[in-house]
């Protein structure tokens, strides 16, 4: 007999710097890829970089105990020998209330989020997830003009 399991909503909060931050809520069984591409809507910026995911938030990343990059799903890999991939890795199989991740994106203009699961819990009805569902402080913008 197969087993039913119930649907999961994952309560997010992503804090870029002191007094900016997005809530969020988002499916338990959606990859780490549509994680990342909701925490970059929630902020208006555009997935058109590499990114990762870290369990070190402070120093380097690249010693994190659990690392999922976009690169250890392209041909070339991720130089992070244990590095998994984000394409088919499950928020669920990732993140419990209270857990805390790095998630880096942009390695070359270098956006850090301080992702925090703060809940699980059950979904509403008629409600479409992901959806911001709190914010503080004026998002900066991805790319800002280059004085002259």
């Amino acid at each position: 007999m197969k087993k039913v399991t119930k649907r999961k909503i994952f309560q997010f909060r992503a804090k870029l710097a002191v007094g900016l931050w997005r809530d969020f809520e988002i499916d338990g069984s959606d990859t780490l890829e549509e994680l990342a591409t909701a925490i970059l809507a929630a902020y208006q910026f555009d997935c058109d970089h590499c990114y990762g995911f870290y369990s070190k938030i402070k120093g380097n990343k690249s010693e994190s105990e659990e690392v999922y990059e976009l690169f250890a799903d392209l041909e070339d890999g991720s130089y992070i020998k244990h590095a998994k991939g984000v394409y088919e890795t499950i928020i669920d199989d990732v993140f419990s209330p209270k857990k805390q991740m790095l998630f880096f994106f942009d390695y070359g203009d270098s956006w850090e989020f301080i992702l925090t699961c703060k809940d699980i819990v059950q979904p509403e009805e008629g409600v479409r997830y992901p959806r911001t569902t709190g914010s503080k402080g004026d998002a900066p913008k991805q790319y800002p003009p280059i004085p002259e």
